[in-house]
């Protein structure tokens, strides 16, 4: 609807203006593609998937989509061969052909993005966290003293479920007296 009422604006402030390709008659046709397009829209059935909206919501879809495209690779050739032209009538020109461009490249970029981004930080993601040991100015192992202050329990076969009653570090499973730790979260281990 922005894009509508800025294109129109434009229109109608430089309806006089002198221009050597037929960049008024690009922007004005736009405009007229995008108020199809959003009565398209407020034409569907919102909870209705694609495929089943009614046949001609389907084919007035596929041909708006085609002529968009083709409007725009004119509007393209029309731009780029200006020779004279009214600066605000080319500026917009410009500037709908700009954004076409970016909504057309979005979803290539945000795939690149993913596909070489999200490789390159999962490898980097250990080594930032190895080569910074204090988070948020703690250092992330416990002291002695602070193991030390844990609570000591002598194990006795019921103290746990028979599936709990291994150590959540080396996963031996306790033996009647083994000695063990408990931390505040309830996991226990080897002392």
């Amino acid at each position: 609807m922005i894009q509508i009422a800025l294109l129109t604006g434009v229109l109608i402030t430089t309806q006089d203006a002198e221009c050597d390709q037929p960049l008024a008659i690009f922007l004005g046709v736009s405009v007229a593609q995008q108020c199809v397009a959003c009565v398209l829209h407020c034409v569907k059935k919102r909870d209705v998937p694609p495929e089943a909206q009614p046949r001609w919501v389907q084919s007035i879809e596929s041909f708006m989509g085609m002529m968009m495209l083709s409007w725009f690779l004119c509007g393209n050739v029309w731009t780029f061969s200006v020779q004279s032209c009214d600066p605000t009538l080319y500026t917009a020109s410009l500037a709908l052909i700009g954004f076409i461009y970016v909504c057309l490249t979005l979803p290539l970029i945000l795939i690149l993005l993913v596909i070489f981004c999200l490789p390159v930080i999962a490898l980097l993601l250990p080594l930032v966290i190895r080569y910074f040991p204090e988070v948020d100015g703690r250092e992330k192992a416990a002291t002695d003293a602070q193991i030390s202050a844990l609570e000591l329990k002598r194990y006795a076969v019921g103290d746990y479920a028979e599936e709990d009653a291994n150590c959540c570090i080396c996963l031996e499973d306790y033996q009647e007296g083994s000695e063990l730790r408990v931390l505040p979260c309830a996991h226990h281990y080897h002392r």
